[in-house]
């Protein structure tokens, strides 16, 4: 399947902090309306209670739109649902959806979805295939709708439960796009829109397991209720609630607190077995996803431009101290250079990079960086043709384990001449800067999918890239060496010639060092049982954080 030099548009999932910090909890609430989780009810209306620091809550519930509440909370596939379900947990695989079965054909060029019958909109209407058509349609007509960069020539509907795509070329990653990634919406509803790249949708109607109910931007509340046209069995909770934190303290207050029964955020191993030990309804899950932090350095702006310098970084910083403090062992440190989350993607590694590890020396590091033409300066910091070694790390201040990871950084590398400041900022201003190219260095990761092929071509597809001061949907770290993109096709195509491109892309990672691999990351989450059963578990339910597995997950939930 190709992949040429066209832009798309990249999935910002994983940009947050802590992708735990993105899950849910539930909590007994108080009535209809907009509940406090702080203050349990007995009234039976049971919403579930977002736990993480998120932009404050608006009435914008576009799906397409990065910017609304929607996908700020990461809810949108409670309302909103896609054709195919993706597993990202240990074992990637695809499950039918709104699409009971798809199938390629005409050399791979032609995609056929059949579509499941007896799925109504949660106004009572029925979905239908030309829905789907018109979804892709709107993302065709519109660009800035379509985020995930989806390439087609035509779809088209041959009767009320077949859409076929049409492709100039071979297109297998496609699927993941169009089907895993991408919302489908109500043409009689969308029909009437002038500009949807300006659409607020603030009554959304979707084919989700709930529909919004409130939203509250006093309590920093937003509040689903079970929609009683859903196709599948469930939900078995009536209600579900977003509560927005300022912080990720904030949620793990509340989760010792018992004030809300699942959530999510970074924290210590001495709260998580706090939180076990102080009774048996309180578990501890964390689950394996293939997605990798990185220190993001800009390859635009000097001095992170410099090999040297990214080098030094790489080796002065501590993985080890990154997971074990940083990340209160919940992450596992990153010792591959490849950008491969290992073991899970060992079939793609290069086997001369078998043993390839990352350690720490500070004597390395200050021989690359005088090799280079850096001399310390009085001050103890390094410089180069009177410059000074001094670079600034962006991120959100609410996001407590990628500030105490900066922390951790700063001492670090002090010893080698590096001053590193930290500018704890809004998650606005965070993802501003990435796409903007406004940053010396920030902690972020990227796109990520079934194979390593999603993650390489948000870090190496130059079309996802712009200029400083222009925004980017991927490539943040301003990637120009368009060699990668005829690798990122051969790597798209399968076979033995996709293995030479991902050795190659592995071998550009090692020695070029774009961004800088830190820590493994996973799913982890703090759940209470006394009142509810059924929750994400290591072995059931499993939840990994992506787009559209939120939703399913909340269909495994129960009262007690």
């Amino acid at each position: 399947m190709t992949f040429g030099s066209r832009s798309r548009m990249g999935h910002k999932l994983a940009t947050c902090g802590t992708i735990a910090s993105l899950m849910g909890a539930l909590v007994a609430g108080g009535g209809p309306g907009v509940a406090d989780a702080s203050t349990p009810s007995t009234s039976g209306f049971m919403p579930v209670a977002m736990g993480g620091p998120h932009n404050p809550v608006t009435d914008s519930f576009n799906p397409f739109l990065s910017t609304s509440t929607l996908n700020d909370i990461l809810a949108t596939s409670l309302v909103y649902e896609p054709l195919l379900m993706y597993d990202m947990a240990t074992t990637p695989n695809e499950q039918p959806w709104l699409a009971t079965s798809y199938a390629w054909s005409n050399d791979d060029k032609t995609l056929t979805f059949n579509l499941r019958h007896g799925v109504a909109w949660s106004d009572g209407k029925g979905l239908t295939s030309a829905d789907v058509v018109f979804t892709f349609d709107l993302l065709k007509k519109f660009p800035a709708l379509n985020t995930n960069g989806i390439v087609f020539s035509s779809v088209s509907a041959p009767n009320a439960y077949q859409v076929v795509f049409h492709f100039a070329a071979p297109e297998g990653p496609e699927l993941y796009y169009i089907g895993g990634l991408t919302y489908i919406v109500p043409q009689h509803q969308w029909a009437s829109v002038s500009n949807p790249a300006k659409y607020v949708d603030s009554d959304p109607i979707g084919t989700g397991p709930f529909v919004l109910q409130s939203e509250s931007t006093a309590n920093e509340t937003v509040t689903f209720a079970k929609n009683p046209h859903y196709w599948q069995a469930g939900p078995y909770i009536p209600g579900v609630q977003f509560n927005i934190y300022n912080s990720n303290t904030g949620v793990t207050q509340a989760l010792q607190d018992n004030a809300i029964d699942w959530g999510s955020a970074a924290t210590t191993q001495q709260i998580i077995r706090g939180y076990e030990n102080s009774s048996p309804n309180h578990h501890f899950t964390n689950v394996s996803i293939p997605l990798i932090s990185y220190l993001y350095p800009n390859l635009a702006k000097w001095p992170t431009n410099n090999l040297a310098v990214r080098e030094a970084l790489s080796d002065a910083v501590s993985r080890t101290a990154i997971s074990v403090i940083g990340e209160a062992s919940l992450f596992a440190p990153d010792f591959s250079p490849t950008g491969l989350v290992l073991p899970l993607q060992k079939s793609y590694l290069d086997p001369q990079y078998a043993h390839a590890n990352y350690s720490v020396s500070d004597s390395k590091a200050i021989k690359v960086l005088k090799a280079a033409g850096f001399k310390m300066g009085g001050n103890g910091v390094m410089e180069k043709d009177g410059k000074p070694l001094d670079i600034t790390l962006i991120t959100p201040g609410g996001w407590t384990d990628y500030v105490s990871d900066a922390q951790i950084m700063q001492q670090e590398l002090k010893p080698v001449g590096i001053s590193l400041s930290i500018n704890t900022s809004s998650v606005g201003a965070y993802t501003s800067a990435l796409d903007d190219g406004t940053f010396q260095v920030a902690l972020a990761a990227p796109t990520y999918g079934p194979t390593p092929y999603y993650a390489f071509n948000s870090i190496f597809n130059t079309t996802l890239g712009a200029p400083v001061g222009q925004q980017a949907s991927q490539d943040w770290e301003r990637w120009s060496d368009a060699k990668t993109n005829s690798l990122l096709l051969a790597a798209s195509e399968g076979g033995a010639a996709a293995q030479g491109a991902y050795n190659q892309l592995e071998s550009y990672m090692v020695n070029q060092l774009p961004v800088i691999p830190m820590v493994i990351r996973s799913n982890d989450g703090l759940y209470n049982t006394t009142n509810f059963t059924g929750f994400p578990s290591n072995t059931s339910n499993r939840y990994d954080g992506s787009t559209n597995d939120l939703g399913a997950a909340m269909l495994k939930i129960h009262p007690k």
